[in-house]
């Protein structure tokens, strides 16, 4: 599931948190969960994160457009399945990149709303990224420690 993520990371969000979010105990049950293959290879999972109100789901750069309506039709018959259970939720969160215009309108094909600009309660996230390369460090600076502890 972490390999199909890493294929395309500038397209999966829960990318980098994916080993927490898989150690969920909303796995505890398998139906939170789905997998769908093609000729063996893993193409799509979805999983319904009931602790976090969350759809996580990653899908093969060559199956995006072909398997995110199957998806979103997995977790509506599930969520509305799980509707009156203690894992049931009014409304379940799916997280995309602005860019990713396909991808929203297939949700909100699905029924799902932008929750960018609703007013008061609006939600948005900030991505920050972090390069790997080594930074220079500032040589001039000095700690001024006290010379005689006994003055503390």
């Amino acid at each position: 599931m972490l390999h199909l993520a890493l294929l395309d990371p500038q397209s999966n969000f829960r990318c980098f948190d994916l080993p927490y979010r898989l150690s969920s105990w909303a796995l505890d049950s398998a139906d939170n969960g789905q997998l769908w293959y093609k000729e063996g290879q893993l193409i799509a999972w979805a999983i319904l994160q009931t602790p976090f109100w969350a759809l996580d789901f990653c899908i093969h750069p060559e199956f995006e457009e072909g398997m995110l309506p199957i998806i979103l039709k997995w977790a509506n018959q599930h969520t509305t399945a799980l509707l009156d259970t203690q894992f049931g939720h009014p409304s379940w969160y799916a997280q995309v990149f602005s860019d990713q215009v396909e991808r929203i309108h297939a949700l909100e094909e699905a029924g799902y709303r932008n929750q960018v600009d609703v007013g008061e309660d609006s939600w948005s996230k900030v991505l920050m990224q972090r390069s790997n390369q080594p930074r220079e460090i500032n040589t001039h600076h000095h700690l001024g420690l006290p010379s005689d502890r006994s003055q503390e």
